[in-house]
């Protein structure tokens, strides 16, 4: 998993190693929790976490790929080295430093995420993506998920793992599932039970408080195409007055993306703004499922 690679490798190795029945549940959420914590380098957790992070950041800096690491990064670097006495011996020559947010430039980067989603989502809705493993555009979208037939799970069935690829290629990092929570993000639920957690605020009723639907807003809908709630969802591309341009994927079931005109009257549930500063910060256990 090269995309969010410890929160979305410990879901993708959590099918994988319980299918081999080698292991006891506790050995499993040992395994799992030390593969989720991997890049959470300033927490501190139990030893096969910290040893995993220090494993992690090691190879990051041995690869003879170029590499970034963040202050923090650098600062565990040093202590690693210094305890396995290479501080003498060893020049980080290869690895840049990447510096974390809270900087003016991470800062304006930010403030556009919204946009650039927006960006992202027309350009790829305009494509015409058909929802098939012939089409290299969609098999890009399934990517993130590790089942092995994948590609016959989403089929006409793919509106959310199209925003959740969407959001990853603009830098808004989210695990395939939400730490501790049952459905993944290739869902409509998943996304709506997550934007209302407590910790995010993000789900937004329309006209609730005078909110205002704009670019970049994902839209839930509500019984749109089937008897089922929240059963599509899509990207905003522009409100204007009651009538919406949305960017989405699987159009009306239909199984290919394109840009549709929705009425802001008929059908919504609701509307998810995630936050320009929003990165994902996740403070609580891991328990796996």
């Amino acid at each position: 998993m090269k995309d969010f690679p410890g929160p979305n490798s410990a879901d993708a190795a959590r099918q994988m190693l319980r299918g081999m029945q080698l292991w006891s549940d506790e050995e499993l959420s040992i395994m799992l929790q030390a593969i989720f914590y991997q890049e959470a380098c300033r927490q501190i957790q139990e030893p096969y976490e910290e040893i995993l992070k220090d494993a992690v950041l090691l190879q990051k800096v041995f690869s003879p790929a170029e590499q970034y690491i963040t202050q923090t990064e650098k600062g565990r670097l040093d202590q690693v080295l210094q305890e396995l006495g290479m501080t003498n011996e060893f020049e980080i020559e290869n690895v840049g430093m990447n510096t974390e947010a809270g900087t003016g430039i991470v800062q304006h980067r930010q403030e556009r995420r919204r946009l650039k989603l927006a960006e992202c989502a027309e350009r790829l809705a305009k494509q015409e993506i058909i929802g098939s493993s012939e089409d290299e555009r969609f098999r890009e979208i399934c990517r993130y998920w590790p089942d092995s037939n994948i590609y016959t799970v989403l089929k006409a069935n793919w509106c959310a793992a199209f925003v959740y690829h969407c959001c990853m290629q603009v830098g808004i990092r989210l695990p395939i599932r939400y730490p501790n929570q049952t459905y993944r993000l290739a869902g409509v639920g998943a996304w709506l039970d997550w934007s209302r957690l407590p910790e995010m605020g993000f789900f937004h009723e329309d006209r609730q408080g005078g909110f205002e639907p704009e670019r970049g807003d994902l839209v839930v809908y509500e019984k749109l195409l089937t008897d089922d709630s929240h059963d599509h969802i899509g990207i905003v591309l522009s409100c204007e007055g009651d009538h919406l341009i949305v960017a989405e994927g699987n159009v009306d079931n239909l199984n290919y993306s394109g840009i549709v005109h929705r009425s802001r009257e008929y059908c919504i549930l609701g509307y998810i703004r995630i936050s320009d500063d929003y990165r994902f910060d996740f403070h609580g256990e891991y328990r796996p499922i």
